[in-house]
């Protein structure tokens, strides 16, 4: 401390004599500044002081390299064990309960209706009548495609997809409750069968809402084991409705069916499910005080003549598959005698083709989408010119089937990676309604000789093929360092706009311009717009660049030639 005070201690001063000359006599400014520099001098060993404290504080709590890179490490895994989970979970939930378990939904009515008919305390739903009411769930189905338009313009797809799958459970107690209430009203039976369809239009908003949750990478594998899952619950359905619960009462039978997927789907998709399902009649409301031609307008906006162009292919590939899928398993009995080994050949070709879909990741989705569609077409037409139960038939139409199975999962991957999620609203009805139309008529051409039926498959899955060359190709995926690479490329073209180059939009205009009769690109009138040289476009665009030396405004033109 002695030696502090030593270093910070005024220097001594000379005694003033006579003959002290005048410059050197002290000034008033003097003293004032000799006390502000020893007080600066002890602000800087007071500051010098502070900063070796917490110099050593700070060692003492400093973590290594080491420790650094490890914690860093663990919340990296920690992030992407969470993410795993989170995608596990929206599988389990959209992909498999509100996904593969639908087909409880469309096949559980072909072996229901037989204990429901053999009811003797439902007199009215007979043998007779029961057709019937199951046309009006294709009937229903039909109608949901028209009106999810509509629905879409309101709600979300989330929203929309609550209120299928509890209107779903309202309809698996009203099938079940209903028929005794009303004595057993056909015209009430046939009116629950009518929502029944109405709200199976969850499966277009369910397919999207999984491929949106799923990575990007992913999506294709995600929906070809949602549809393999669909596959092995429609088996896994016709076991246990000609097997373990062959002996139950056809109401608990269906509340097993119907019921339990859709309402663990519920909990584990969205948690606060029921406070959603109650704020719905407010969100129509609040969408009904905006204007309609708002989004009219958004929508035209949205769809450009290229998505246009790609709606119309896509739908006509839904189409095909909707009437061609289906179509063979209403042919059944039509390609063989023995019904039960053509369902049976044809549920295993849909587990091996769903399989198969997983190619469209290492081949490209268009070019294995194309294949399949024309070898397809040409297995079907093969089909109808061979002999009904042979085995050239059905080998045929096994590997038809199967091909169909793939281009089902291309579509539906295509119908979510085509178009921009704004352009849903106005896409995805469109192709619920093609893909309802051919469902519906499916049926009454499975009545008709194979060699008609599978004609008509034929040229559906040809016109598939040509509709499917119309669509994009599947994008590249880069690899991180391929894409950081091409972000930190400057933009050529970009940078010779302001020296004489043509950006895309100029260019455009240009050809545009340049290729209508009559038609010539005006002159640029102003003396004080750039040159079309380059070298005078150079002089402006370095001179934008300085503005504060003024030349901003200053507009260089090439010299008048002599």
């Amino acid at each position: 401390m002695a030696s502090l005070m030593a270093i910070t201690a005024p220097f001594p001063t000379r005694p003033l004599t006579s003959n002290t000359p005048p410059w050197s006599k002290p000034k008033p400014t003097d003293r004032l500044s000799r006390e502000n520099g020893q007080m600066g001098q002890q602000s800087n060993v007071g500051a010098a002081g502070c900063a070796l404290v917490v110099g050593l504080l700070g060692s003492l709590t400093r973590t290594s390299p080491k420790q650094r890179c490890t914690a860093q490490l663990i919340m990296t895994r920690q992030k992407q064990r969470s993410r795993t989970l989170q995608i596990l979970k929206d599988f389990l939930g959209f992909g498999v309960l509100l996904g593969s378990f639908q087909a409880a939904w469309h096949i559980l009515p072909v072996f229901l209706d037989i204990k429901i008919a053999a009811d003797p305390s439902l007199p009215m739903l007979t043998e007779t009548s029961l057709p019937v009411a199951k046309t009006a769930i294709f009937a229903g189905w039909l109608a949901g495609s028209v009106c999810l338009r509509h629905a879409m313009k309101i709600y979300s797809k989330e929203e929309i997809m609550i209120a299928s799958a509890s209107g779903l459970l309202l309809v698996a107690l009203a099938t079940v409750t209903l028929p005794h209430v009303t004595g057993g009203s056909f015209v009430a039976f046939t009116l629950v069968r009518f929502v029944y369809g109405l709200l199976m239009n969850i499966a277009t908003v369910q397919i999207v809402l999984l491929q949106m949750r799923m990575p990007e990478k992913r999506r294709n594998q995600a929906v070809a084991c949602k549809q393999i899952g669909y596959s092995l619950v429609s088996i896994l359905v016709a076991y246990g409705c000609g097997g373990p619960t062959f002996g139950l009462d056809w109401r608990l039978e269906a509340l097993l069916w119907y019921a339990l997927a859709p309402l663990l789907g519920l909990f584990v998709c969205f948690p606060n499910w029921w406070a959603t399902l109650r704020s719905l009649p407010s969100i129509a409301r609040e969408k009904a005080r905006a204007s309609s031609q708002v989004s009219e307008a958004h929508a035209r906006v949205e769809m450009t003549p290229v998505m246009r162009r790609h709606e119309v292919a896509l739908a006509t590939c839904f189409l095909a598959c909707g009437c061609a899928f289906f179509g063979l398993s209403y042919s059944a009995s039509q390609l063989s005698p023995n019904v039960y080994r053509s369902s049976i050949l044809l549920n295993c070709a849909d587990i091996l083709g769903f399989l198969a879909a997983m190619s469209a990741d290492v081949f490209g989705r268009k070019r294995v989408q194309g294949g399949c569609f024309l070898v397809a077409a040409i297995c079907l037409l093969l089909c109808s010119a061979g002999m009904p139960g042979s085995t050239l038939v059905m080998s045929f139409a096994v590997i038809g089937r199967l091909c169909l199975d793939v281009s089902f999962c291309t579509i539906l991957v295509a119908m979510a990676d085509t178009f921009p999620e704004s352009a849903h609203e106005r896409v995805l009805p469109t192709f619920a309604i093609a893909t309802r139309v051919g469902s519906l008529i499916a049926p009454f051409l499975g009545t008709l000789p194979a060699a008609i039926s599978c004609s008509i498959f034929s040229m559906l899955c040809f016109a598939a093929t040509g509709a499917t060359m119309m669509l994009p190709e599947q994008k590249i995926r880069m690899s991180p360092k391929g894409a950081a690479l091409n972000s930190s490329l400057p933009n050529f073209k970009s940078l010779l706009v302001p020296f004489g180059g043509f950006s895309e939009a100029s260019d455009q205009k240009a050809r545009v311009a340049t290729t209508r009769p009559g038609r010539s690109i005006p002159r640029m009138a102003s003396s004080n717009l750039v040159s079309a040289s380059p070298a005078a476009r150079l002089r402006n665009y370095l001179a934008s660049k300085v503005p504060e030396l003024g030349l901003a405004e200053l507009h260089f033109q090439d010299p008048p030639k002599e």
